[in-house]
């Protein structure tokens, strides 16, 4: 029996001292200054910090490709503030499906999709 003890308690120290997980809010850099070639979305015209409203925002539209290059973005950056709600319309011009990364929906409620 106390052997069993003392290989739970390893296992438990080792599971508490193990390496802890990152979320993305640790690296969340809303705060800081927006690069100059940053494209803003709706900021105020006075340079005053937005505010976070609880009606949602729209965001300019997503279009991905064209007749000529399936492979390009309309608009490459796009700022958003963690907490508020965005309307986004992303559509396909090119004649391709389009595959996101995983990490940029792991945090993100859908309310609707349309395809």
């Amino acid at each position: 029996m106390r052997k069993y003890r003392t290989i739970a308690f390893a296992a438990l120290m080792g599971a508490a001292l193990s390496a802890s997980h990152g979320w993305a809010q640790d690296a969340d850099d809303d705060d800081d200054q927006p690069a100059a070639a940053a494209t803003t979305t709706a900021a105020p015209a006075s340079g005053e910090k937005e505010q976070i409203t609880r009606a949602s925002k729209d965001v300019p539209e997503l279009i991905l490709g064209t007749k000529e290059d399936q492979f390009t973005a309309n608009q490459k950056d796009f700022e958003l503030i963690a907490g508020q709600g965005y309307r986004w319309k992303i559509s396909a011009a090119g004649g391709l499906e389009y595959k996101f990364v995983t990490d940029l929906f792991r945090n993100v409620w859908m309310n609707q999709i349309v395809i």
